[in-house]
């Protein structure tokens, strides 16, 4: 009876597995987001009347099992969707670990070959040495046999040092080579997760039918960012644009020949509404903090190592101090004097910002320059102890869930338009989103790499100036400017700058800004000379009571080496109290745009060649003599 049962749940559990049908799937078409992308696959099934089970193996471990979408069920439904992991059957390997592997294996092999030859040359060695006595009690050694033999042995001796010495050090270049192919492969390679991802769809049919199934999902551990290549022949010739498209995937799936899109969508975003509930201040209540959610869509960038930047208040005063640390590392630092920072990022997807006295921010690595702008935090600053309760519904996944895109109210005859770019590709603009349909096929293997896909290029009628703030860099910047920047469909990125054919460095765009129109800076012009000098007149000091008055001037020069006019702006700062016991007066300057919340002046002009302009400014300061002021 017992073997009868056995027998009976072996043929029960056979009929089961035979039941399932492993089908072979292809990905034809992959929407890369900023952050995810969807896979669109498809396959030809044949399900017969009643329910059929399928498996679509060999797929990412980084499915979210939620966006699952299936299609073309020719009068089928679906009764069940599920993603699970196969831990069994790994994931297919690139060609690139293969060959490394390859190129490993026969490294070994003729590293090991050197060794036997080694080994035999060490041999023979010890045989003609231990057998090196020619004559014994019943045989003499003639003369020219021992001359024979002193020869033999000599060249034989000689030639195998030599096969060693040669062997050994082939055998070393074999090995540091081999340690240089382990080191690639090591970078390669996935080591983390190995195992595959399997959608499991159960099927139902009136009838016996051959059905074409497209499966679509979303995925991590992939995404794009922008990169632009900025060329500038001459200040009288429009810029010329390069948008160019990094994408990575490191899904442990290849992507061959796929139809690849580029969306600036970003799924993963938390997208609900807000609901705001009343603020109930109570005395004896502690404060909880309510910070409203940021209203920029910055994108991680794996691509930045090294973050340089400057941090200021709202009135555009640099902040030193401000706490910059990478999230998730230890990694920190602070600013300087002037605001600025650098700091090298290794592991982490963003910085934070904090400083007493004003609210902390959280921003995506996105660029290799991140200027920061923190706001007062008034209620820490109050002496009124209150507390404030929110209500915002949690979203289900995503890595930014701080950040809300940017949405407008457009008519439904509206949300759909569809232009082409400079490469032939269809740009598809949504109501929140753009799309790039890229028209060649492109095959994305699973890696640690960039492949760069060219977008769109443009030719940008810009305004040239040139920029010097003395005070800080006693250097003079070209920049240009730029409007109706929103018709270029740009993202925050790094820029390559151009000019006159010469790589003049690296700068960053910010399209999030509010501004009318962009401005970058083209480089460093030597031809143009600027020095801030104080005017040693003004140098003087003195007591009245007891407080100190300091009196300060200074002259800024700058001169025009350049055989054609320029406009330049010149920018710097006087001296902003912000206690009452010191008191900034006197102030004269020539110029007419000064900004005394801020102490910023500002001089512009247009200065003929060989010619020099200077600006003139000075102040003093009162403020107690016991105290000490850094001017």
């Amino acid at each position: 009876m017992k073997h009868t049962l056995l027998l009976l749940l072996l043929n029960i559990g056979t009929l089961f597995a035979s039941s399932i049908k492993n089908t072979a799937s292809n990905i034809k078409n992959v929407t890369v987001f900023l952050d995810g992308a969807q896979i669109t696959r498809t396959a030809t099934v044949e399900v017969n009347q009643g329910t059929t089970l399928l498996h679509l193996k060999q797929l990412s471990p980084y499915i979210q099992p939620n966006s699952i979408q299936v299609s073309g069920l020719n009068g089928a439904s679906v009764l069940s969707v599920k993603y699970t992991l196969d831990y069994i059957n790994t994931l297919e390997v690139d060609t690139s670990i293969e060959n490394l592997r390859a190129s490993i294996n026969n490294l070994t092999n003729v590293i090991a070959l050197e060794d036997n030859l080694i080994h035999g040359y060490k041999g023979e060695l010890k045989i003609i040495k231990d057998n090196g006595v020619l004559s014994n009690a019943n045989q003499t050694v003639t003369l020219d046999k021992l001359k024979q033999f002193a020869v033999f042995y000599r060249t034989r001796i000689t030639a195998l040092h030599t096969l060693i010495n040669n062997a050994e050090t082939k055998q070393s270049e074999l090995k540091i080579k081999r340690d240089a192919v382990e080191k690639q492969l090591n970078a390669l390679q996935n080591k983390d997760k190995v195992e595959t991802g399997i959608i499991a769809l159960k099927l139902n049919s009136s009838i016996n039918t051959t059905l074409q199934l497209t499966v679509k999902y979303n995925v991590s551990h992939a995404g794009w960012f922008p990169v632009y290549d900025l060329k500038a022949k001459a200040i009288d010739s429009p810029l010329h644009l390069d948008y160019k498209a990094h994408v990575y995937q490191n899904t442990g799936v290849n992507w061959k020949n796929v139809k690849l899109k580029l969306s600036t969508a970003d799924p993963n975003v938390n997208n609900t509404k807000p609901k705001i509930a009343p603020k109930y201040l109570n005395l004896n209540s502690k404060r909880i903090a309510s910070n409203a959610i940021s209203s920029y869509n910055y994108k991680f960038n794996p691509s930045v190592r090294v973050v340089n930047g400057s941090v200021t208040g709202e009135d555009g005063i640099p902040l030193p101090g401000v706490n910059v640390l990478e999230n998730g590392t230890n990694r920190g630092t602070v600013t300087d004097f002037d605001g600025k920072y650098t700091l090298e990022v290794s592991s982490g997807n963003s910085l934070t910002f904090s400083y007493i006295g004003f609210k902390g921010k959280s921003v995506p690595i996105h660029s290799s320059i991140m200027h920061t702008i923190l706001k007062e935090d008034v209620e820490s600053l109050e002496e009124v102890v209150v507390m404030g309760y929110a209500a915002v519904e949690k979203p289900k996944f995503g890595k930014h869930p701080n950040f809300e895109p940017r949405t407008n109210t457009v008519k439904s005859s509206k949300i759909k338009k569809e232009q082409l770019t400079s490469n032939g590709d269809i740009i598809n603009k949504t109501i929140t989103y753009t799309n790039f349909e890229i028209a060649k096929t492109a095959t994305l293997n699973s890696s640690n790499e960039f492949s760069s896909i060219a977008i769109d290029a443009f030719e940008i009628p810009a305004e040239f100036t040139y920029f010097a703030v003395p005070v800080l860099n006693e250097n003079v910047f070209l920049t240009a400017k730029f409007g109706n920047w929103q018709r270029y469909n740009l993202l925050p990125g790094d820029v390559n700058v151009y000019f006159n054919d010469s790589f003049s460095g690296v700068t960053a765009i910010n399209p999030y800004s509010t501004a009318d129109s962009l401005s970058i800076s083209l480089g460093i012009d030597p031809n143009i000379v600027v020095n801030r000098k104080a005017k040693t007149n003004f140098k003087t000091s003195n007591f009245t009571g007891s407080h100190k008055v300091l009196e300060k001037g200074f002259t800024i020069a700058l001169k025009n080496n350049k055989t054609t006019p320029i406009k330049i702006v010149i920018v710097d700062r006087i001296p902003v109290s912000q206690d009452k016991s010191i008191k900034v007066d006197n102030v004269t300057y020539n110029t007419n745009d000064y900004t005394p919340k801020s102490g910023v002046l500002k001089w512009t002009a247009t200065v003929p060649p060989s010619k020099t302009t200077k600006c003139n400014f000075s102040y003093s300061v009162k403020y107690p003599k016991h105290a000490t002021l850094n001017l």
